[in-house]
């Protein structure tokens, strides 16, 4: 993941934005696995997931809800060529990793962390209300991970309460 950690990646962006509720990406957005690409919402815990931060890691778990927010519709190729490779949709407070003039220009940085609601451009990144209640995925690890999800770079997280047990 060049030069920067999750650390240095979550200094570089600091992105002051009202509760979004939680992060999730569509169940019906596809990961490469152990197994080959598989949808989301037919993960299940154990599974061998490929990440970008760590190779081959195992899903701690994951959970599964619907998006009270509008989720966010990211268009092919909204952050560049092939990111994301098809329509893919997020909830507002789900994270992405941008590498690109975005990070430089929105945050300062070369490479720099951001919630979906804060790249809405209404273009190529828009609200979606009439997809609200859309069933969405969180997924769970023991340490923090990137991974590619439609060849975004999504940014997952351990829940802090999991973290202080």
């Amino acid at each position: 993941m060049s030069d920067m950690t999750m650390g240095d990646l979550r200094r570089a962006a600091q992105v002051f934005t009202p509760d979004l509720g939680p992060a999730g990406i569509s169940a019906s957005a596809r990961i490469l696995t152990a197994r080959g690409e598989r949808r989301l919402g037919d993960l299940e815990p154990g599974e061998r997931i490929i990440s970008r931060t760590s190779g081959m890691i195992r899903l701690a778990g994951l959970t599964r809800f619907d998006c009270e927010a509008c989720p966010i519709a990211l268009a092919p190729h909204a952050l560049g060529n092939g990111r994301p490779s098809d329509l893919v949709h997020v909830s507002p407070a789900q994270k992405l990793l941008l590498r690109d003039w975005r990070a430089k220009l929105l945050f300062g940085s070369a490479a720099a962390l951001a919630p979906a609601a804060a790249l809405v451009d209404n273009g190529y990144i828009t609200r979606t209300p009439r997809l609200t209640g859309m069933e969405m995925v969180t997924l769970h690890f023991d340490a923090p991970q990137i991974l590619y999800i439609g060849m975004l770079e999504c940014a997952f997280e351990p829940d802090e309460a999991s973290q202080a047990a």
